[in-house]
């Protein structure tokens, strides 16, 4: 996949990926990691799901990092052990935004990560809910998520269950997209079967 790339820069919702909270981060600063994307090859991009404004250049890409910058990412996604209490409510991701379910389980440490996806929005995309930060361009693009694993796989791993159903509902913090019925009920499989085995996890020295 090929990109014009005129900007790489971070918005604002990828702030809470810090190392205290329970979502993957990186040791390089948010500026440094959006950065990256100009080192990203080709074959190593990969289009998210189509946004509502697919047709006026909305796009969402997931850029796959190199082994040789991955000892700066930490993953806070983890296979549930078998026996391991899981912790389960409704917490808003950002300030303002309405509460969506959790899962998380309680870890001394966050693993250091094996992939790391990082998925950008171009402004075009984030326009669709006001929430873009640089000017309207299918070449602007703006550092939206880290997404690490500690599991060793070749494919992205799928949207979660609870960031589909908000995409598709267009419920608040969502980004609307143009899926019909049948896409987003095949998605949903794909997406639980990945997910419902897995949890984010929260520090213990944070509690």
């Amino acid at each position: 996949m090929n990109i014009t790339i005129n900007s790489a820069t971070v918005n604002p919702f990828c702030l809470r990926q810090t190392v205290e909270s329970p979502y993957s981060h990186s040791t390089l600063s948010f500026e440094e990691v959006a950065l990256l994307l100009h080192e990203v090859e080709s074959e190593n991009l990969s289009e998210g799901y189509r946004p509502a404004s697919y047709d006026q250049g909305g796009r969402v890409i997931l850029a796959r990092l190199t082994d040789k910058v991955m000892d700066r990412f930490f993953s806070a996604i983890t296979l549930i052990r078998e026996g391991e209490r899981v912790v389960e409510g409704f917490r808003s991701r950002v300030e303002g935004e309405a509460p969506r379910p959790f899962r998380e389980v309680i870890r001394d440490s966050k693993p250091v990560a094996k992939v790391v996806d990082l998925v950008f929005y171009n402004s075009i995309a984030l326009a669709q809910d006001g929430d873009n930060i640089s000017e309207l361009s299918p070449d602007n693009w703006e550092l939206v998520s880290i997404n690490a694993s500690e599991d060793e796989c070749m494919d992205a791993p799928p949207i979660t269950p609870n960031a589909l159903y908000a995409n598709y509902h267009n419920l608040d913090g969502g980004t609307e997209t143009s899926m019909t019925q049948e896409e987003y009920d095949a998605q949903m499989v794909i997406s639980k079967a990945y997910w419902d085995c897995r949890a984010n996890i929260r520090l213990r020295s944070t509690l």
